[in-house]
């Protein structure tokens, strides 16, 4: 017995011996691979940290960053081996400043970064075809800020494991998963913008305008004269599918447009215009420009600025002036047949395009707080250029409107949860309004001059082109125009109606006056037109 015990002790003593080292190895291992992947908790104690620094938040200037770095290791290199000549040593030299001012602004994003890392880890095991693990829901549930989610979606997507299938996978379940999650945010907080996301939205809405100096319904002594800007049509298709970035990242919709502008002489007179080719050397000639567009609209991160791209295709001196005013006097105002529509600028038809750029900046120095109800009054001013066929001009504006750029963009549309997340609320009817007065500086006006873009050319290819038969001349053409617009309208849970009532300043000279059945005096050289725009808006 004594003998076996000699035996056997030592035997359990390695026994114990090695489980001992195996289970403090094992400590050793997790707590290691414990510091390497952060836990839920953390992840999620990392997303509140970038969160706090959202608006300092620049994923370009983190590039930027990282390529500074880089080249800075490069010059470290060659000092260490003695090249203190090399022109990429005296790189190092310059950059030091930006890397020592840069550091503390990008390191919100470096922790981005992280998270993007951690996530994969927690999908490591993970084989599904289509889910993600409920920790990993719960972390990009607990982002709170779209852009913060938008710069985790960026590290992502760069993030690749060439000829690695199963990593491949994760990378697509947490693309489309994000991607839906900023869908989601942006849909309840904001009008149509976003980030670029995988899962983008066909149509988020349609909207339809019609102008007519018969809406003014005698507001201001106005009457349905038929004059100057006489009619309008708009119908507009926003879309999410064809994001323009230009430079860092930005919140953007995209609208394609289709419509007409129609601007007429007082063509009532039956004593002056009896005929389709007649006109009057006392008014503007008629036009009319049909085009189709593309607008791009983009906001910036800390929503203090927004901006819009509009580009038109189309044609000057169609039929679309003609055919527009016809079905409106024949089924609608009951007014006497358009005439004189052979003798508009341009006529029978001539291509053109326009471009226009706008920019609009808030006075306020952050983003207003909507909390609670009362009508705000938001105070912006705009610059606005545009250069075409059509017109060349440059515009300068103030705006005083009830809501903030991040709840109501240009297209006079409310985010979705103006005031919280509360389903209630969201039902709410909402009423919103704004008032701009602009000053704008007209360089060529087709549609007063003949065709042009910079000055009226029609003289230089008369063997390509007929000139127009009735044109003012240059020196008659106002270059100074005063521009006002009240916006009044409703929001509803998915759709909206405005009225937007316009008023501007005479565009042109006249070398006598015109008189209206009523004998009212109708003089272009001191009349200020006023018309006004009806619109709906399906909100998807």
């Amino acid at each position: 017995m004594n003998l076996f015990a000699s035996f056997s002790l030592p035997n359990k003593v390695g026994i114990f011996h090695k489980a001992l080292i195996t289970f403090l190895f094992l400590i050793l291992c997790t707590t290691t691979n414990a510091q390497l992947n952060p836990g839920v908790t953390e992840l999620i104690q990392m997303v509140h940290s970038v969160e706090k620094d959202t608006f300092t938040l620049n994923y370009s200037r983190y590039d930027r960053y990282n390529r500074v770095e880089q080249k800075g290791h490069v010059a470290d290199s060659l000092r260490n081996i003695n090249l203190v000549d090399s022109a990429k040593y005296d790189l190092r030299k310059g950059q030091e400043n930006f890397l020592r001012n840069k550091h503390d602004q990008v390191t919100s994003i470096g922790i981005s970064k992280d998270i993007s890392h951690g996530l994969y880890q927690l999908e490591r095991n993970n084989f599904s075809e289509t889910e993600l693990t409920p920790n990993t829901l719960k972390i990009l549930q607990s982002y709170t800020d779209l852009k913060a989610l938008s710069i985790l979606l960026e590290f992502v997507t760069r993030h690749r494991h060439a000829g690695n299938t199963h990593y491949s996978l994760v990378r697509e379940k947490l693309i489309n998963s994000i991607s839906k999650q900023m869908n989601i945010m942006a849909d309840n907080n904001l009008p149509w913008y976003n980030y670029e996301t995988r899962d983008r939205k066909g149509l988020k809405g349609i909207q339809l305008e019609h102008g007519n100096d018969l809406l003014t319904f005698g507001i201001g002594g106005q009457t349905n004269n038929d004059m100057d800007y006489t009619g309008a049509l708009k119908l507009s298709l926003i879309t999410d599918l064809f994001k323009m970035r230009v430079g860092a990242v930005n919140k953007s919709y995209q609208v394609f447009t289709y419509g007409g502008e129609v601007y007429t002489p007082y063509f009532k007179d039956t004593a002056i215009f009896i005929k389709n080719d007649t006109f009057n050397i006392l008014d503007r000639p008629h036009a009319c420009f049909h085009y189709v567009g593309f607008e791009n609209h983009g906001i910036s991160d800390d929503g203090m600025r927004r901006w819009v791209t509009d580009v038109k295709v189309g044609i000057i001196g169609g039929r679309f002036g003609y055919n527009f005013q016809n079905i409106l006097h024949r089924d609608i105002s009951l007014s006497p047949a358009p005439v004189g529509w052979d003798a508009q600028i341009d006529y029978p038809g001539r291509l053109a395009f326009q471009l226009l750029n706008k920019w609009e900046f808030l006075f306020l120095k952050k983003t207003a707080n909507y909390t609670g109800s009362g009508i705000k009054f938001i105070p912006s001013f705009s610059a606005e250029a545009a250069v075409g066929y059509f017109m060349t001009y440059a515009q300068a504006g103030l705006n005083i409107s009830t809501h903030n750029f991040i709840y109501k963009n240009s297209h006079n549309t409310l985010s979705k949860t103006r005031y919280s997340n509360n389903i209630d609320r969201m039902k709410r009817i909402r009423f919103f309004g704004d008032y701009d007065i602009s000053l704008r500086g007209v360089i060529h006006n087709t549609t007063l001059e003949g065709h042009g873009m910079f000055k009226t050319n029609e003289d230089d290819d008369k063997s390509f082109a007929e000139p127009s038969v009735y044109k003012l001349d240059k020196k008659n053409v106002r270059r100074a125009v005063l521009y006002n617009n009240l916006t009044l309208g409703l929001q509803f849970p998915s759709f909206n109606l405005f009225y937007r009532y316009s008023i501007k300043s005479p565009e042109y000279k006249s070398t006598g006056t015109l008189h209206t059945f009523e004998g009212e005096v109708l003089d272009p050289s001191t009349r200020w037109h006023q018309w006004a725009t009806i619109g709906v808006t399906f909100v998807f």
